[in-house]
């Protein structure tokens, strides 16, 4: 399995998104974020191959998703904090132009299906 990298974006709280597919959100402290677009299509390819876990990264923290759980865990942080992830329909086309600002990278890095 390759790696493949995008960027997920700083919380910016998670609204009725321009869009026709799906995007994924984590639970921010103050409600839930978007990822950007290039990280919620990563994450839906994941989902669509079957994997089970993403690697996401902002700056020099890094994350991994489990899609199966629903979960997004701090790998980087010694108490390994965990956040909810969810994946929602959207409606009319993509998240927008550029998505909200900041960075997390995530690459494909998961328990694929067992041959």
């Amino acid at each position: 399995m390759g790696c493949a990298r995008a960027y997920h974006s700083g919380c910016q709280r998670a609204r009725g998104a321009a869009g026709t597919g799906f995007e994924w959100q984590y639970a921010g402290d103050q409600g839930w974020c978007r990822y950007d677009q290039a990280a919620s299509k990563l994450l839906e390819a994941a989902r669509e191959r079957g994997e089970d876990t993403v690697s996401v990264r902002s700056g020099t923290t890094r994350y991994l998703v489990d899609l199966r759980a629903g979960t997004q865990m701090n790998m980087t942080h010694p108490d390994r904090r965990m956040r909810r992830v969810r994946r929602l329909a959207t409606s009319s086309g993509g998240m927008g132009p550029g998505g909200p600002g900041g960075s997390h990278s995530a690459s494909s890095g998961g328990r694929g299906p067992s041959a």
